[in-house]
């Protein structure tokens, strides 16, 4: 069993593949966790896989890399992201080193190596608004939050343009969930519903949906 300051690891079996994550019981964590009322029990204990590792540099992916990524400072790191949450989507999608933004109501870890992670493998973060951006990623915590991306509208109305949902949103009844399309057509189109066709913006979110 390992301890740090915030959590607590049980390891169920020698290859260290499958564990249990042990969490207080606090209110960040019960927030985080999405429970709609603090619960008596002192931990929470969450059952986690982690999938089998495959190196990059010796896949069949290596090709797609140049040296310098290769030997970068921050290629182990994304290497072993994009292995423990199975994003080899991305090695795909950035093969053409596309212009991307990243939506996160706050800087944490996952942010931070998902974004090594993207700009190891050729993607050029960009944090205003440009009509060559290929991807919108939005941290799948934020979900609810995805109306209030800047410039969303532009975003929208780019043809190339997809949104894309990423991370884990630490519900205990989830596991890490894979990259998936958001269509936020429909996300507006909840949030103007109050105001049909009293404006040209409620039209227009009609007319997408």
């Amino acid at each position: 069993m390992e301890w740090s300051e915030k959590a607590g690891i049980i390891w169920i079996d020698e290859t260290m593949s499958s564990f249990y994550i042990l969490l207080p019981n606090s209110e960040p964590i019960c927030l985080n966790l999405g429970c709609s009322t603090r619960p008596t029990a002192s931990f929470f204990v969450i059952s986690k896989n982690l999938p089998p590792f495959q190196s990059l540099q010796s896949s069949e992916y290596t090709h797609l890399f140049t040296d310098k990524q290769l030997m970068s400072d921050g290629f182990m790191e994304a290497e072993n992201f994009i292995n423990l949450m199975c994003y080899h989507q991305l090695i795909e999608w950035f093969k053409s080193k596309p212009k991307f933004m990243e939506f996160s109501a706050e800087d944490n870890l996952e942010r931070r190596e998902f974004l090594n992670s993207a700009k190891c493998l050729g993607g050029i973060h960009l944090k205003e608004f440009r009509d060559d951006i290929e991807y919108v990623f939005i941290n799948r915590r934020q979900e609810s939050q995805s109306n209030h991306i800047p410039h969303l509208m532009k975003l929208k109305d780019l043809a190339n343009c997809k949104f894309i949902g990423y991370g884990d949103d630490y519900r205990p009844s989830d596991s890490s969930v894979n990259l998936e399309e958001w269509f936020l057509q429909v996300i507006i189109c909840k949030s103007v519903e109050d105001n049909l066709v009293k404006n040209f913006d409620a039209f227009r979110c009609r007319h997408f949906c």
